[in-house]
């Protein structure tokens, strides 16, 4: 789609609103990687929170390409139901970003959890970044439900292998403890 139209410009949000996101999980990423301070995780949050704002106008766009597509026989309504469906997971992957960087944050107030690396949640952390990477890279011509099922397969091993890690280093008893 042409970005001068309302499916073009939601398409170029999405894949801007995506790499943010995806950015700001690398980054994230890397400081759990490394250790990270109680400074660096607020400034993860207020980015995060920044992300957040993002969102109305990302939500208004893709409605707008949404009303535009049922009545102009320019635009393809089901192009423009699949920039929709994009535009909501979106939403909740940066809400999701922002979970991440509080959680991140509360734990740095409560102690030194945070001062340690910690490889294996930057793993699963920089694992997600690739998958949101990957979606907002998506061609708008590709098959949506194909490669998000994808993407959604890729990030549940990652999960699965990050909890028999955490498991089998013994940090929580349990796979009860470990949610």
């Amino acid at each position: 789609s042409h970005p001068k139209t309302p499916a073009g410009r939601t398409s170029d949000q999405l894949r801007q609103v995506g790499k943010k996101a995806a950015q700001q999980l690398g980054q994230m990423a890397e400081g759990v990687a490394a250790g990270y301070s109680q400074k660096r995780a607020g400034d993860w949050l207020t980015d995060a929170r920044q992300l957040v704002e993002e969102i109305p106008n990302l939500r208004s766009q893709s409605l707008e390409a949404k009303r535009y597509a049922r009545w102009s026989p320019l635009q393809e309504a089901d192009l423009a139901d699949q920039l929709y469906m994009r535009a909501i997971a979106l939403e909740h992957i940066v809400v999701q970003v922002r979970s991440v960087a509080r959680s991140l944050f509360d734990l740095a107030v409560e102690g030194d959890v945070n001062s340690e690396p910690n490889r294996p949640i930057a793993s699963a952390i920089s694992s997600a970044s690739y998958a949101v990477m990957e979606n907002a890279q998506l061609d708008d011509d590709a098959n949506f439900e194909v490669a998000t099922v994808s993407i959604a397969n890729d990030l549940r091993l990652t999960c699965r292998n990050l909890a028999a890690e955490l498991l089998g280093e013994r940090l929580y008893s349990s796979q009860e403890s470990l949610i």
